[in-house]
């Protein structure tokens, strides 16, 4: 069968589903109704209908979609500047397996410091 014979066949078994149905539920519903098509196949033609199933759980939102033109300020304060010519800032960090699970930063003085797992 060709995908314009196919889409109103989906179309008519997604809404006879109260529109919940994904792709593969969908597929195996035709399936069960004697329409030999495959997966693949179903997942395209429901992208083509604009056709999905329900999502389960919260659906997550993005913070802020909008770009912005300005960053904002520095809240913590750094300051990176030099105190002599060609001063150098090395941070070295090693991270151990072990019992207590350390970190250990490298440079002028070798300082555990607690890691994250």
């Amino acid at each position: 069968m060709s995908d314009e014979r196919w889409k109103p066949i989906i179309l008519a078994t997604w809404e006879k589903q109260r529109k919940v149905l994904g792709a593969r539920k969908l597929w195996l519903r035709l399936r069960r109704d004697g329409h030999d098509i495959a997966r693949c196949t179903v997942e395209r033609l429901m992208r083509e209908l604009g056709i999905a199933g329900v999502v389960r759980g919260k659906r997550k939102r993005p913070v802020d979609t909008a770009l912005r033109e300005t960053r904002p300020a520095d809240l913590v304060d750094r300051h990176f500047r030099r105190f002599r010519t060609d001063q150098l800032w090395v941070a070295d960090f090693e991270r151990h397996e072990a019992l207590l699970n350390l970190a250990v930063v490298k440079g002028h003085r070798s300082m555990p410091v607690a890691a994250g797992v």
